[in-house]
């Protein structure tokens, strides 16, 4: 066994033979004893502890070093302060670690966690939002960067409101939920929506949208007030309307529009005005010889309510009036000027007026024209007020030198007044 010095601490090494390297025990360096032997051959000899003042030299290997046989103990001075700087080192890495793991852990957070509260004080919500959100679960961090986000949402909400963007403003707003008082600010621009359009006299958009805010402020007054704006704009629509087809002949719908006005302006007297019109254009008219017409309920109504001059049309109406054509078909209601040969003529005497009820005779005489106007037939009939009679006549046609139609006219007349009627003519 050959004893070295440890370059390190100067600690006494201790190598068996056939190694090339030692570790020393005390500060616990790995030396190459190569390099210790190169070392001792440029260094003052030790003497050995056992024989202080003399020197002995051994041989090892090729190379001749100072040795010191088998030391009893080294010196305390050395240890101690090998020991003190090991703790040192020691220390100052643990210290390094804790530090490390304390900075990451706790340090740094803490200082992120106020820097991101003085962004918040300050207003920066953007940036104080990140910081909070790298934050994780950091205290309250994030609770705060929620409450940065909903606050920059509300100020979006409160710039749509605040340029009467009330739509905008509902949805952001709405998406809030019960932040703040961001349901109030809600219904503050459903509320203003509504009175915008109440403004533009759209009440029955304004009358909605106060319905989704009823509780705020007066909406639920002024949708109350939209409502019957409303019912006022459709009555002046429909009022427009029946004087539209009042001027332009329609006064069947005129007279429908006006009924369901009620009391609205004049309508009852434009109901009664569209019905007069209606009467005064068709007093002539087939309508007035059909008793179950509308004709006929109109002017009774009229009479009723002594409407303008309708007392003297009554009584022209209701007087025997009659409408008379000849032709060769029963049912037919068009007039003929020429009949064939030995057919048949039928004379219709239509009543349009008379008494409701009534009835009045009629005289038909017939006239062949040419021969002295002679008389040539006569006939009566029984004619009821708004109906229809008819008489006929059968011609024998007798052919005449040079003369190649035979012409005759019928004269009708009322058998009990004896006031003539009308007079129709044909040929043959």
């Amino acid at each position: 066994m050959a004893l070295y010095i440890c370059r390190i601490c100067g600690n006494t090494l201790k190598a068996e033979e056939g190694y090339s390297i030692c570790t020393c025990p005390a500060c616990g360096t790995t030396q190459d004893l190569a390099d210790l032997e190169r070392k001792a051959e440029h260094t003052a000899p030790i003497p050995p502890i056992e024989n202080v003042g003399a020197t002995s030299i051994e041989n090892v290997g090729a190379t001749s070093v100072y040795v010191v046989p088998n030391p009893e103990k080294p010196s305390k001075k050395g240890n101690w302060l090998i020991a003190v700087l090991i703790g040192i080192n020691v220390l100052l890495v643990a210290f390094g670690v804790l530090f490390a793991l304390t900075f990451d852990d706790y340090i740094k957070p803490a200082i992120d966690y106020n820097k991101a509260m003085s962004l918040y004080n300050e207003g920066d919500y953007p940036a104080a939002q990140a910081m909070f959100e790298s934050l994780g679960d950091y205290q309250d961090s994030a609770f705060y960067a929620f409450e940065c986000a909903n606050i920059q949402t509300y100020t979006t909400a409160w710039e749509y409101l605040e340029n009467k963007d009330y739509k905008n403003a509902i949805d952001v707003f709405c998406k809030l939920g019960d932040f703040r008082d961001a349901a109030d600010k809600q219904s503050e621009a459903r509320y203003l929506l509504g009175c915008e359009y109440y403004d533009q006299k759209d009440y029955a958009t304004a009358s909605s949208w106060f319905n989704t805010c009823k509780d705020y402020k007066d909406a639920a007054e002024k949708s109350d007030t939209c409502k019957k704006l409303l019912a006022e704009q459709a009555n002046e629509e429909t009022y427009q309307r029946a004087m539209q087809a009042l001027q332009s002949g329609q006064y069947a719908a005129a007279e429908s529009n006006f009924q369901a006005l009620g009391d609205y302006k004049d309508s009852k007297d434009m109901v009664n005005e569209a019905k007069y019109r209606y009467v005064y254009e068709n007093q002539n008219s087939e309508e007035a010889g059909n008793l179950s017409s509308k004709f006929h309920a109109y002017i009774k109504e009229l009479k009723a309510a002594n409407y303008k001059d309708i007392a003297s049309i009554y009584d022209s109406v209701y007087s025997w009036r009659f409408r008379c054509w000849v032709n060769d078909s029963w049912d037919s209601k068009e007039s003929q000027s020429q009949i064939a040969a030995n057919d048949t003529v039928f004379v219709h005497i239509q009543s349009i007026g008379g008494p409701i009820g009534g009835s009045v005779n009629i005289r038909v005489v017939y006239y062949e024209v040419g021969v002295s106007d002679r008389e040539s037939l006569k006939d009566e009939i029984t004619v009821d007020a708004f109906n229809t009679s008819c008489t006929t006549m059968t011609h024998v046609f007798y052919v005449r030198d040079g003369i190649e139609a035979t012409s005759y006219y019928a004269q009708i007349y009322n058998a009990d007044s004896g006031e003539l009627i009308d007079t129709v003519y044909f040929s043959y």
